[in-house]
C-alpha cells in the first residue's frame, strides 16, 4: 500500500519536444494507492492506477490518462491568479489590434480560411519558444 494521494500528479510523459502531460488525481477524489503501472506505453482506456478508500477498503477508484467532467461545472481552485504578464505573438497587427495577457481568454474575429488557427498555433509556440 502506497501513501495517501489527495490531488497529487501520478503520469507525467512528453508528447514531443514542446509538449509535456501532466496528469493529475481528478478533483474531488482521494484515497491510498493501491497499485500503479510501471513504466510502459498505455492508452486513455488503461487503468494505470487505482485508489482506496480509505473508510472502506472494498471500495476502490481506477484513474485513467483521462476523466469525464461535465463543461459547465468550473473546476475548483484555491484562488485566481491575476493574468500579469502580456501574450506577444510576434504578430505587429494581433498585438495591436487584439491584446491579450498570458493565461487569459481572447478571441480573433475573422471570416472562414483567413487563417485564425494558424495564427493561434504560431502565437502558442512562439509564446513557448520564448518563454523557454
Amino acid at each position: 500500500m502506497l501513501p495517501y494521494c489527495v490531488p497529487c500528479l501520478f503520469v507525467v510523459f512528453s508528447r514531443n519536444r514542446l509538449i509535456t502531460h501532466h496528469i493529475m488525481v481528478p478533483p474531488n477524489v482521494a484515497g491510498k494507492v493501491r497499485s500503479i503501472v510501471g513504466k510502459g506505453t498505455y492508452t486513455l482506456d488503461d487503468t494505470i492506477m487505482v485508489l482506496e478508500d480509505p473508510s472502506n477498503s472494498a471500495h476502490t477508484l481506477p484513474l485513467r490518462l483521462s476523466h469525464y467532467w461535465p463543461v459547465r461545472n468550473p473546476r475548483p481552485v484555491q484562488e485566481k491568479l491575476a493574468p500579469n504578464q502580456p501574450l506577444l505573438t510576434g504578430q505587429r497587427v494581433l498585438d495591436s489590434l487584439f491584446p491579450s495577457v498570458l493565461g487569459g481568454t481572447c478571441a480573433i474575429p475573422g471570416a472562414f480560411g483567413c487563417g485564425k488557427v494558424r495564427a493561434e498555433n504560431d502565437a502558442l509556440v512562439l509564446q513557448h519558444l520564448l518563454v523557454v
